[in-house]
């Protein structure tokens, strides 16, 4: 799931977007709280949801994978201008956990019940940088979001070949959007800001299955005629 600005009248709202290896579904919204993330979803949704660190996704009651990119991101920000020693050696130890967890799922033969002790040594290695005290501000409220995520960090571990350690997939199906919106500005009524969402469910569900957008339409409107 990721999400992007859209202006609907003028006003600013947001554009979501939910992708699956399979499916894409975009909805307009006035709001960026959790609770259209929440509503899309369902009460019932048993699936991962693979997210950055916004805190509109905290209320989601389903198991998350939190966007790893994003974290090393913040850390190589980070390092540009925070030059202490404390930083370093956080910094190293949190990529080196990053780096260990991502090799580990990469093995042909691996397989979570196999290497149960592994994933959750590397489980308390965070544990372990998250709970230490530090000095540094940086590594303060960098150690804060690991403890308040300490769950949805590794969760693609145990979901091999499924689940993915960042959100590239959301943030490459918010792209075509990004386009649509610097070339007409966003929408101008509601039911037009609804109707862009619904074409580009279809026409990104379409690319997704490596079906062409207009003969799927051609074929949908001759089925709707007859």
């Amino acid at each position: 799931v990721d999400e992007t600005g859209w202006r609907v009248g003028g006003r600013n709202n947001w554009l979501w977007a939910f992708v699956t290896d399979r499916l894409a579904l975009y909805r307009i919204a006035p709001s960026r709280a959790g609770r259209i993330a929440a509503a899309e979803l369902g009460k019932d949704f048993g699936g991962v949801v693979v997210a950055d660190f916004f805190s509109a996704y905290n209320k989601l009651n389903c198991e998350q994978q939190k966007c790893i990119v994003h974290l090393l991101r913040e850390l190589r920000e980070c390092a540009k201008k925070n030059k202490t020693a404390e930083f370093a050696a956080f910094r190293k130890k949190l990529k080196r956990v990053i780096a260990d967890a991502v090799r580990l799922v990469a093995r042909e033969d691996y397989d979570p019940d196999k290497n149960e002790s592994l994933v959750w040594r590397l489980h308390d290695r965070l544990a372990t940088l998250g709970a230490a005290e530090y000095k540094n501000p940086d590594c303060r409220r960098i150690a804060k979001r690991l403890r308040q995520h300490e769950a949805k960090l590794l969760t693609f571990l145990f979901h091999p070949g499924v689940v993915t350690p960042d959100n590239n997939r959301a943030e490459r199906a918010i792209r075509p959007a990004v386009v649509i919106r610097k070339i007409s500005g966003g929408s101008r009524t509601p039911g037009g800001a609804n109707a862009t969402a619904d074409l580009m469910s279809l026409s990104q569900t379409c690319r997704l299955n490596g079906v062409g957008f207009v003969p799927f339409i051609l074929k949908a409107l001759r089925h709707h005629l007859c």
